[in-house]
């Protein structure tokens, strides 16, 4: 492959990196109790019960949040559905 197409391969060197987002309706439609369970914590590092996180996941709905992301270091995350936009690679020397 040459250099001009590994500048346009999104997964080379001149690509991006896209972080993994959760869809809420999704989740809720297939997630089991047992999955809820503790797949989200408080600040103070408890988690969440099964209906707790439901619950929680509901009012994300509510409030127009059809994804979530699953990286805290995500810059101009869409929560209306898109997601990450994408961050472009550092360019390795």
């Amino acid at each position: 492959m040459s250099a001009e197409n590994n500048a346009a391969d999104p997964f080379g060197p001149g690509g991006k990196t896209y972080h993994v987002h959760l869809c809420v309706r999704g989740y809720l439609r297939g997630a089991s109790k047992r999955e809820l369970a503790g797949m989200f914590q408080r600040t103070d590092g408890s988690k969440l019960s099964a209906d707790e996180a439901r619950e929680y996941l509901m009012d994300c709905l509510s409030q127009g949040k059809e994804v979530l992301p699953l990286s805290s270091e995500c810059e101009g995350f869409d929560y209306r559905g898109k997601g990450c936009p994408g961050h472009a690679k550092e360019q390795q020397a």
